[in-house]
């Protein structure tokens, strides 16, 4: 028989014991190991996705500059949705304020009033009282949730352009305000009730809608009882509706009170104020 028939063979290694997997489950090593791998993967898909999203953010920020448009500068990084809802405000907002200012009925002489330094004609007492008048005012109406503010003073002190100014800050914060005279609203009742066309509440109803509503030239009177007290009784629903109203008048405090009777006279001091511009005329002294 040959030998090699005859040797036994050799039986194959037997696994040590301690690389004999367990039977009871993976080894500890491969269980601490899952975790930290499905970790990796999640850091790594949301760097992924964040860099997409800044990389995103940056080509749009190219293409605005590539076509003019004003690209706001941002300390932290902000995702194209959070850009899109701003841009939207942003133009919901300019679009309110092209209405406003296009149904504000300033004049056009008035149409880029602006609050300004007081003018050096002025002494330095009368500048420091031109510009606390100014700061009164937008104190009262435009920060203080006043509801009824006066400016009275002589002619041609600036009373109007204060009052424009004032409008026009409002219509620039998308604001409704509107600048009228009180001759403008008894006109307006007389055409109503020469024409048929509407009653006098409709018209009252017009000057009740806007926040702020201008009355320059108050010291005019209505050429009957019934219209001054619809201009006095417009006055009113305003403040009891919580509507801003700034009266001009070129009278002093205590004719401007006889003139607006006891009803305004008081409700004024409720929340609101008399301002007296008490400087001289501007007129003829500075350059617009």
């Amino acid at each position: 028989m040959d030998e090699s028939t005859t040797q036994p063979s050799e039986s194959p290694p037997q696994p040590s014991a301690e690389s004999t997997p367990s039977q009871t489950g993976p080894s500890p090593g491969l269980a601490v190991a899952l975790p930290d791998q499905a970790e990796s993967l999640r850091i790594l898909a949301q760097r992924t996705a964040e860099t997409r999203a800044k990389r995103a953010g940056a080509e749009a920020a190219e293409a605005d500059k590539a076509m003019g448009r004003h690209v706001p500068a941002m300390d932290t990084f902000q995702r194209p949705s959070e850009r899109y809802e701003a841009e939207q405000a942003a133009s919901r907002l300019q679009q309110q304020v092209e209405a406003c200012l296009a149904r504000c009925k300033l004049p056009p002489r008035w149409a880029n009033a602006e609050f300004r330094p007081s003018p050096d004609c002025l002494t330095e007492a009368e500048r420091c009282r031109y510009t606390k008048a100014c700061l009164d005012m937008w104190g009262l109406l435009g920060e203080g949730g006043c509801w009824m503010v006066a400016l009275v003073g002589p002619r041609g002190d600036g009373k109007s352009e204060m009052a424009a100014a004032l409008v026009r800050a409002f219509c620039l914060r998308g604001r409704w305000a509107v600048f009228s005279e009180a001759g403008d609203y008894f006109l307006e009742l007389d055409h109503a009730r020469e024409m048929e066309s509407r009653s006098a509440l409709l018209v009252e109803a017009d000057y009740l809608k806007p926040d702020v509503l201008v009355l320059d030239a108050m010291e005019e009177r209505a050429t009957t009882e019934a219209k001054d007290r619809m201009l006095t009784r417009l006055i009113r629903k305003r403040h009891d509706a919580l509507k801003r109203t700034l009266m001009v008048s070129n009278e002093t405090p205590d004719q401007f009170k006889a003139r607006v009777g006891e009803t305004i006279a008081d409700r004024i001091h409720d929340g609101g104020g008399v301002i007296e511009c008490d400087w001289p005329s501007l007129r003829g002294r500075i350059q617009r």
